[in-house]
């Protein structure tokens, strides 16, 4: 999993504190910018990463990264009878989704891994069907707020 993250100096500087004002009013325009997103909780997100704000950030890139296809993945899988693959994936959907704040898919990937571990792929891809609708409606929605960030950073690099 460490080949995952990226490296670190052994010297991190420390992020700031959440009570810090800057902070708060980066938390405040993160909520603003992620606000309408269906499914995406960002305070339980970010109490998941106890405040820390660049840490959440970061757990929205590697869930995009990481988990957007997901749904196809799980779907090959079950066709393959790779279902303790598929338990592992879901698993690990699961707990990204957590962190994130993605409540519905937190539940619909621990339903899939719950099923998967009893053997039961009907119930998992009823269920799998949910999660091909939500997760690229997720990871769209995140991505579409990433790229209009970024061209609203672009936009106001002059300002002051």
């Amino acid at each position: 999993m460490l080949h995952w993250l990226p490296a670190q100096p052994l010297a991190a500087p420390a992020e700031r504190s959440a009570a810090d004002p800057e902070v708060q009013d980066q938390i405040a325009r993160l909520k603003q910018m992620l606000a309408g997103i269906e499914g995406l909780n960002v305070d339980a997100g970010l109490r998941a990463v106890h405040g820390k704000l660049a840490t959440y950030r970061r757990v929205i890139e590697l869930f995009i990264s990481t988990h957007a296809d997901d749904a196809n993945r799980l779907r090959t899988l079950i066709h393959a009878g790779q279902l303790r693959e598929g338990e592992y994936l879901a698993h690990a959907l699961k707990g990204s989704a957590a962190n994130l704040g993605a409540g519905e898919i937190r539940y619909l990937a621990e339903r899939i891994e719950q099923a998967l571990r009893r053997s039961e792929i009907h119930e998992a891809e009823v269920v799998l069907s949910m999660l091909e609708i939500k997760l690229p409606m997720l990871v769209a929605a995140l991505e579409g707020k990433r790229e209009s960030n970024i061209e609203g950073d672009a936009n106001t690099a002059g300002e002051v």
